[in-house]
């Protein structure tokens, strides 16, 4: 199953089209349409919360680990900020303001591709249970 699941990777997050050109900010808050569509529609709108130190400088992108709360990298981005470097923090796909009503986050994000790739089980006809009458 894992093999044949990380065969597929590459299809699974396959992106469609690399137009992304709907960069709204509005204050400190940066969203934008995602190049990877899910069937849940808050989801494929990414949020990034900017911290910004210098304008013209690169920033480091922060990533919170799987069923982080919104924003809870901030101690960390203000850091960087006052060290001089711009934080943008992402929200991860189906956590924070991109949910996913089906199942935890972090249980989402990681089992989603698997379970799209599994074998079915094999058919249990011709078992006996205590069901059996």
């Amino acid at each position: 199953m894992v093999q044949k699941s990380t065969a597929e990777a590459n299809k699974f997050y396959a992106i469609e089209s690399n137009d992304v050109s709907d960069f709204v900010l509005n204050g400190d808050i940066l969203t934008f349409r995602s190049s990877i569509l899910t069937e849940t529609e808050p989801n494929n709108i990414v949020y990034a919360k900017v911290y910004e130190a210098r304008p013209g400088r690169s920033p480091i992108v922060v990533l919170p680990n799987l069923n982080a709360e919104t924003w809870s990298c901030q101690a960390l981005c203000r850091r960087l900020m006052r060290l001089g470097l711009t934080a943008v923090e992402l929200t991860l796909p189906y956590h924070g303001l991109r949910p996913s009503h089906r199942r935890a986050a972090g249980n989402f994000i990681v089992l989603e591709p698997l379970l799209a790739s599994a074998d079915p089980p094999p058919s249990a006809s011709g078992t006996t249970g205590a069901l059996d009458a």
